[in-house]
């Protein structure tokens, strides 16, 4: 909680309570300023606090540990021509759950944006929305997809899958989970890439509880946290509100 009292402003133990932008906004009596710079001081405090037993033995809701060729589509059967009534059971309880996660994952959208963070979309192409959102962090620019990263990452996923799954392979032309031993190598390829190491990287992966809460889990061990938003398929990269996108 930040004070109101302006004489507070002269404590020599200010910069304890409340950040250097913070300090600014409040000398200026800037609300809208001081508003954008709340949001970021928040988000900056949750990230910080990740590594706390509190956050870290939250239990994730995310389905069981899969190995890397769990994301691969289940096997084509015969259509039927009508529809049986397990075929139509089937069909009423996927729809239910696609509403259930539709929900909770737009209420952990909310608690993002309350608490100082934005999501930033992006368009999934070719099924590389993790990668995409993994590469933005990496270079730290989120108005851009980086697609030649993408595709060198892709071909790192090719070359782990075609040594240790070939038999197969058709795992690369589909979606990336953010679980499993590829999530690692591809972490640890990321983190080869980055010179300096005080920015790498480790991601936490937030997934929306039954409450849409978040649950995380955390890959790798760089010092810098980055945010990926599991949505039950489909990643997309979590930063502090407004920070600058070109760093």
């Amino acid at each position: 909680m930040r004070p109101e009292s302006t004489s507070w402003l002269n404590n020599t133990n200010i910069a304890d309570f409340v950040t250097r932008e913070q300090h600014e906004a409040l000398l200026n009596n800037d609300e809208d300023s001081l508003r954008k710079a709340d949001d970021r001081a928040l988000a900056e405090a949750i990230l910080a606090s990740l590594e706390d037993e509190s956050m870290a033995n939250r239990e994730s809701p995310a389905t069981p540990d899969r190995s890397d060729t769990d994301s691969l589509p289940p096997e084509i059967t015969e259509i039927q021509e009508q529809p049986t009534e397990q075929d139509t059971t089937a069909t009423t309880l996927s729809q239910a759950h696609y509403d259930a996660s539709r929900k909770i994952n737009q209420q952990l959208a909310g608690w993002f944006r309350d608490h100082g963070f934005q999501v930033v979309r992006n368009s999934g192409k070719d099924a590389n929305c993790l990668l995409i959102s993994m590469a933005q962090h990496a270079a730290g620019h989120y108005e851009s997809e980086h697609s030649a990263e993408v595709q060198s990452l892709r071909e790192k996923v090719k070359e782990y899958t075609t040594k240790h799954h070939p038999k197969d392979a058709s795992i690369n032309d589909y979606s990336l989970y953010s679980d499993g031993k590829l999530m690692e190598q591809l972490v640890k390829e990321i983190n080869a890439r980055i010179i300096d190491p005080q920015k790498k990287l480790s991601f936490w992966i937030a997934t929306a509880d039954s409450e849409g809460q978040p649950g995380w889990r955390k890959v790798g061990d760089g010092p810098k946290k980055a945010i990926i938003f599991d949505q039950g398929g489909h990643y997309e990269a979590v930063i502090p509100r407004e920070i600058t996108t070109t760093r």
